[in-house]
C-alpha cells in the first residue's frame, strides 16, 4: 500500500528475536514524513485504514 499510494518501499526482516521494518523513499520530504510518523503513524497511513476503521464501527 505504501508503494502504490506514497512511492515507498518497505520490508521487514527478522534479526536477533526483533521484527525490523524498513521504510525508505527517495525524497528530502517523504524522509521528513516517515520520520515524523512514526511505526504507529505509518500503520495508519493510507486508504487500507479506512476499511480497517469502518469494519471496527
Amino acid at each position: 500500500m505504501l508503494q502504490q499510494e506514497k512511492g515507498w518501499t518497505s520490508e521487514t526482516e527478522m534479526s536477533d528475536g526483533q521484527i525490523i521494518c524498513r521504510v525508505t523513499t527517495t525524497s528530502d520530504a517523504g524522509t521528513r514524513r516517515i520520520r515524523a510518523l512514526g511505526y504507529i503513524g505509518l500503520l495508519a497511513t493510507g486508504r487500507n485504514h479506512e476499511a480497517h476503521r469502518l469494519a471496527i464501527a
